[in-house]
């Protein structure tokens, strides 16, 4: 899997054309794992992802530094669908 910065994070005057990434992880579950805060989120959320690269959450967490710019990411588990936009925060 690439880096996430290796995705086109659209420019300062146009953010919306940056890349929507989907990756398809081994499981989803929520209770438990990577906290998640921000826009949409009342409190915090958490994420338990199997079968990613350890590396992709250090990238996540850059991908929020660069807003308004940065990629937005689906991540996909069978029947299961999280949204990571790149407003969210990702602790731990």
């Amino acid at each position: 899997m690439p880096e996430i910065d290796a995705f086109d994070a659209g420019t300062d005057e146009y953010p919306d054309r940056s890349a929507t990434v989907i990756v398809q992880a081994g499981s989803l579950s929520a209770g438990s794992g990577t906290r998640l805060s921000g826009p949409g989120i009342a409190t915090e959320a958490w994420l338990e992802v199997t079968g990613l690269p350890a590396r992709f959450w250090n990238g996540m967490r850059g991908n929020h530094g660069r807003f308004p710019r940065g990629v937005d990411v689906l991540l996909t588990a069978g029947a299961s669908l999280a949204a990571l936009p790149r407003t969210t925060w990702v602790e731990g």
